[in-house]
């Protein structure tokens, strides 16, 4: 999706809708003219919003940023866009109400049909580094100005975050805290910066795996990895998130102008890991080709196959566990009555406020292991962190 804007001038009001209602009817002449090409994609959906737009470069860490656009204008016109049929336009409210105001006039101070659209000056420089994919950076370094499409086979993690609202108080502060956190939490993972934008579903993180200089064998598994600290990582700060993973070939490309460019995948992936990401609620779901990627290495658990939006054919989501849940599934216990009776009784104890010590003294081969285990598990269970130590001798 494409974001864009113009600011009203206080002596023309409502010129900056007149332009962007002009700007979606060239939009849908230029998509009408194209239809039968062989590259032509689906009719445009174009939503018009009016009002305040928040805008703020995040993040820092290793030369790292994100833009991100909010406020009333942006959620009126993703919210708009949502509404709007193949090929149609709708604006919001707000945008109807100034236009039954300004646009007769607006429209009038225009002579030349075209509006007096402000261009930055050919000396006028923005440091933009950091805001540009390494992989573009790389690649015009060395020369490549146009890069070739390719098909590559990706992973795409969506995460809609909750608990964010850019007109509350500290709002930059905290939008810096998330975007900080996520890039430290990102980097075991994945060398991609990811994308953070706000539309009609809130605020959405987007990460894709296996673009260039960023792909890996293990993609799959590191995305679901990836999700699971990010869904710890927000929990620290107060928010709820739910995500929604997919895989499959991508086609990876710059889009945009000679100056303006940016590389993106594009594939079915993409869209499967946006629907299941509102479909999950909470925690992550995935498609049955992750799942059947990660099964050995986490827990999945099937769900019942669901009809989404957009997507043709039904689907089949599969829920992922966190990976100590996946283990600790497989511990079973026989003959151990007394022993897990006298682990519970401890850890209420410990609940209650009294500690103590208990030892697990045995020969090899009898299960100290498969008890610590069930120990570690059932803590778990009652929030209480645990800490384990080996020593050798």
């Amino acid at each position: 999706a494409l974001v864009a804007y113009w600011v009203d001038e206080p002596e023309r009001p409502g010129q900056a809708l007149w332009k962007a209602r002009e700007c979606a009817r060239l939009l849908h002449a230029v998509d009408s003219d194209n239809a039968s090409d062989d590259l032509a994609g689906a009719p445009l959906h174009i939503g018009i919003g009016t009002g305040d737009i928040w805008a703020a470069r995040l993040g820092g860490k290793e030369g790292r940023w994100h833009l991100l656009f909010a406020g009333d204008a942006v959620r009126d016109a993703t919210s708009a866009a949502g509404e709007a049929g193949a090929g149609e336009s709708v604006q919001s409210v707000s945008a109807l109400s100034m236009e039954q105001a300004t646009l007769p006039r607006s429209a009038e101070s225009v002579s030349d049909g075209r509006g007096s659209y402000d261009t930055a000056s050919p000396d006028s420089k923005v440091q933009v580094e950091g805001l540009v994919p390494r992989i573009v950076q790389k690649w015009v370094s060395e020369g490549f100005s146009g890069w070739l499409p390719q098909m590559r086979n990706v992973t795409a993690l969506f995460v809609q975050i909750e608990g964010l609202e850019e007109r509350a108080p500290e709002a930059l502060q905290r939008f810096q805290n998330l975007v900080e956190s996520v890039q430290t939490t990102l980097r075991p993972y994945t060398n991609s910066n990811g994308v953070l934008v706000m539309d009609d579903k809130g605020l959405i993180f987007k990460l894709c795996l296996g673009l260039p200089n960023d792909s890996h064998s293990d993609d799959v598994l590191r995305a679901v990895r990836a999700g699971f600290a990010l869904e710890s990582e927000l929990g620290r700060l107060g928010l709820k998130c739910s995500a929604g993973i997919a895989t499959g070939k991508g086609i990876c490309m710059p889009i945009g102008g000679p100056d303006r460019q940016h590389y993106v995948a594009v594939g079915r992936c993409m869209h499967l890991a946006a629907r299941l990401m509102q479909e999950a609620e909470h925690g992550i779901l995935c498609t049955d080709q992750v799942a059947e990627r990660v099964r050995k290495e986490l827990g999945t658990t099937p769900l019942q196959p669901v009809e989404l939006k957009g997507i043709e054919g039904v689907t089949k989501p599969f829920r992922v566990q966190e990976p100590q849940y996946a283990r600790q599934r497989q511990v079973r216990l026989f003959g151990r009555k007394a022993e897990i009776r006298l682990i519970d009784e401890h850890l209420d104890a410990l609940l209650d406020g009294r500690g103590g010590v208990l030892r697990i003294v045995g020969d090899a081969g009898l299960g100290k292991t498969a008890l610590v285990s069930y120990l570690k598990r059932s803590a778990g269970l009652r929030d209480i962190v645990s800490l384990e130590g080996i020593s050798a001798s």
